[in-house]
């Protein structure tokens, strides 16, 4: 079919209407009629309607449906019923892309009561890269501000993980804040847990204070440390090993007596590093058990 000709409408045959040059079509309403330039319909709705497209578009190597606005949406969906507004599928690329080429917003979700954007995937429902090197891969806000609600909220085995040079940072903005929260909730939880992995050098939970009017570590309530105990000197002895805690050669051994005993108190707490274990010597022997606290240090 040459330039010129009319469209061949219920034609399966897309030969039927080639041509040879792009084609145009201007609404001049001008704000006296409706100003849409051209309005496609499939099947219509009903209960016999076997449903399809408004416009099906393909394209060989180019972008296969573009739009563009003067100040309006370049591109606009919207489903009356359950479906979804836009749909993008793709085999191997990006289903659906957005792009921004100066300060705005590459891809805007927005919903007054439901979710404003929402990712499923096998391996990451969302994926956020940012190349900014001070810049956020996922950047999360809420409108309250710093007045309640929460920026970021993950819920699963693991709620928030963190991989990196530092894995997780918090910092609290206001007087008083919370830089890191931990609540557990359970029987047995634990609101903050830390370990390391590393064969030396590591530290679970590292606590600093940069300025000598604060502290680097506050504990309200009970502290247990597994490097701590209670050893009974059995009746008659002066002395006892303890075995179990990690001993270091630069571990410092603090011993003190439980009871009051006249001229019975802890003479020296004695490490042995190679044997991974200490002794806790007395003064003289009692003739009862004797027991002693101990506190084992770095």
């Amino acid at each position: 079919m040459a330039d010129g000709q009319p469209i061949i409408q219920g034609s399966g045959a897309w030969k039927n209407n080639m041509e040879d040059s792009a084609t145009q079509l201007v609404n001049h309403a001008q704000g006296r009629a409706d100003g849409t330039g051209l309005y496609l319909f499939g099947a219509q709705h009903g209960q016999e309607a076997p449903g399809g497209d408004g416009l099906y578009s393909v394209s060989f190597k180019g972008t296969a449906v573009r739009g563009y606005s003067y100040d309006g949406d370049g591109v606009y969906g919207a489903s009356g019923r359950g479906g979804s507004g836009v749909h993008g599928v793709s085999s191997s690329g990006t289903a659906v892309y957005g792009e921004d080429v100066s300060a705005g917003t590459g891809v805007h979700g927005q919903a007054p009561r439901g979710l404003g954007v929402r990712g499923t995937g096998s391996s990451a429902g969302v994926v956020g890269d940012a190349s900014d090197q001070r810049g956020f891969g996922v950047q999360a806000y809420n409108r309250h501000g710093l007045n309640g609600g929460y920026g970021v909220f993950g819920f699963a085995g693991v709620g928030v993980w963190g991989d990196g040079r530092i894995g997780v940072i918090g910092r609290g903005v206001t007087d008083h804040g919370i830089g890191v929260e931990g609540n557990g909730l359970g029987q047995g939880a634990i609101g903050v847990f830390g370990a390391t992995s590393a064969n030396s050098g590591g530290v679970g939970v590292y606590a600093t204070a940069a300025n000598s009017g604060s502290t680097a570590l506050e504990v309200q309530g009970t502290a247990v440390f597994s490097s701590s105990g209670r050893a009974t000197v059995p009746a008659g002895r002066d002395r006892i090993t303890v075995t179990g805690p990690t001993i270091g050669p630069a571990s410092m051994i603090l011993a003190t007596v439980q009871e009051d005993k006249r001229g019975v108190a802890v003479r020296a707490a004695v490490p042995d590093p190679a044997a991974g274990s200490f002794t806790v010597l007395l003064t003289q022997a009692s003739p009862t058990e004797t027991a002693v606290a101990w506190f084992v240090i770095n």
